[in-house]
């Protein structure tokens, strides 16, 4: 069933469709803050690199994490979030840079001596020792007393609920239990942070899910800094206050979990956390409060945020952009709809369980996502929709395009030297018209692209508007 039609603009209710929901909600998240203040920082790193055998693995890395905050470093393997970690236990000498705790450099301190317990993913626990001499264990080495430590055990294992446990040996619990000892053996010396890698990775989904929960109320009720390292996006939009996205040794964003996944500040940002919608194309309409864009299949447009926004993207007329849309934003209705064309076939619908997805083909052949909670209405497979959405919904992103721009001409025109040094000389303003010499050489070339292209022409040429004077041919293909 297609949808009718709304004005531009109109109020439209959000359709938030999430898989952490019931955690989410179960534990709250701290309120949203961009950053801790300069009394609140527990944890500093000043322009931190990381190089192995002349390879950087971090890049000048900024980053203030508060006391009491559970903070989680994000990103896909080799990214650096592991050695950054490693970095601030010890376990790793930076190449470059400062490392405070408290104020206090750290840098030549020995793992030991800085206050800070790691908890590994592969538990670690003694296999010969019980679940009390395994959480007693770094008592034992500060020489606290014998009565001291068992009290202080009997508290623990009941703070992880593995009261009762005290006798059984490793190899007699369950992975969730294993992970309950390792995190009570590593609170129990009572640190000012608590560095976790990836300690959820070997459990399974249902585990996992619970010890998220469990993880986070500890956090909560002890009051110790979290540093949390995973790769799973769920993991760290449930349980963290904030994230930082890194992304080959670079941090690419640091906000809450509202502001990474609503308002991603790169591309690759909005790409990893979770699924969505991106478009590239450039600024061909301008004004104070919203963008109008070419984009290779048609014209959309977005909102932009006021001049009290930290880090709003400078826009200016033609300058390259992408547009970011997660697809439980995306609308859908059977007739054009205002400040959009941006039309396609629905291909197929998909159902998840909570949540099922329309799949929909636009001219230049790549795919949109919508995505409703089970039951609400979706188009059918065979169906033309029109695509659009609340213009604050869409998150342009400047400069993105220029990485697209050059993978083109390194791929269309390596053999032509002129015309390259030509095309990389032009003002940023107008790139966009090297995307229409790159596809006039691919044109020469390629009868398959060249009636792709003609029919992506066509359609911008039926716009209501002078998109078809400014098709952008940005192609996948070109990209790829």
């Amino acid at each position: 069933m297609i949808a009718s039609v709304p004005t531009a603009g109109a109020s439209v209710a959000t359709d938030v469709v999430n898989g952490t929901d019931a955690v989410a909600a179960a534990v709250p998240h701290a309120p949203d803050t961009s950053g801790p203040d300069v009394a609140d920082v527990i944890v500093e790193l000043k322009n931190v690199n990381k190089v192995y055998d002349g390879v950087t693995v971090v890049r000048d890395l900024n980053l203030s994490v508060r006391a009491g905050e559970f903070l989680t470093l994000l990103g896909p393997s080799g990214c650096g979030k592991t050695t950054t970690l490693r970095m601030i236990a010890g376990f790793e000498t930076a190449t470059a840079g400062d490392i405070l705790l408290q104020g206090v450099h750290v840098e030549d301190q020995e793992p030991f001596e800085r206050d800070v317990n790691t908890v590994f993913q592969s538990y670690a626990l003694f296999p010969h020792m019980t679940v009390a001499a395994n959480v007693e264990y770094g008592l034992k080495m500060k020489k606290v007393p014998r009565a001291e430590r068992a009290t202080r055990v009997t508290e623990m294992l009941d703070l992880v609920q593995l009261g009762g446990f005290e006798n059984r040996y490793p190899a007699q619990l369950s992975g969730g239990q294993k992970q309950r000892v390792a995190i009570a053996r590593a609170l129990i010396n009572q640190p000012k942070v608590l560095l976790l890698d990836e300690p959820l990775g070997a459990l399974d989904l249902k585990l996992r899910k619970q010890m998220q929960v469990e993880l986070k109320r500890l956090q909560r009720k002890l009051n110790i800094t979290f540093i949390y390292v995973t790769h799973d996006q769920e993991e760290a939009l449930t349980m963290s206050d904030r994230i930082a996205i890194m992304h080959d040794g670079v941090l690419e964003q640091l906000g809450t979990p509202v502001q990474i996944y609503d308002r991603p500040a790169s591309k690759f940002a909005a790409t990893f956390i979770g699924e969505t919608n991106l478009f590239e194309g450039y600024v061909a309409d301008l004004t104070p409060d919203r963008a109008e864009i070419v984009i290779e299949s048609g014209r959309i447009a977005v909102e932009l945020p006021d001049d009290s926004v930290p880090g709003k993207p400078a826009f200016g007329p033609e300058d390259l952009v992408a547009v970011s849309i997660r697809p439980e934003k995306v609308r859908f209705s059977a007739t054009p709809v205002p400040d959009f064309v941006l039309a396609g076939q629905v291909k197929d619908v998909i159902y998840a369980g909570s949540f099922a997805s329309a799949l929909v083909t636009i001219p230049n052949g790549s795919e949109v996502r919508i995505q409703r909670r089970a039951g609400e209405a979706l188009p059918q497979p065979g169906e033309t929709v029109h695509l659009y959405w609340e213009l604050a919904d869409a998150v342009p992103i400047l400069g993105q395009s220029g990485v697209v721009f050059d993978t083109i001409i390194a791929a269309t025109l390596a053999t032509d030297e002129a015309a390259a040094d030509a095309l990389n000389a032009t003002p940023g303003a107008v790139k966009r018209d090297a995307f229409d010499v790159a596809a006039a050489t691919n044109d020469a070339t390629d009868p398959d692209l060249q009636r792709e292209q003609s029919e992506q022409r066509e359609y911008v040429d039926r716009a209501p508007t002078d998109a078809g004077t400014h098709s952008t041919d940005l192609h996948r293909r070109q990209a790829g």
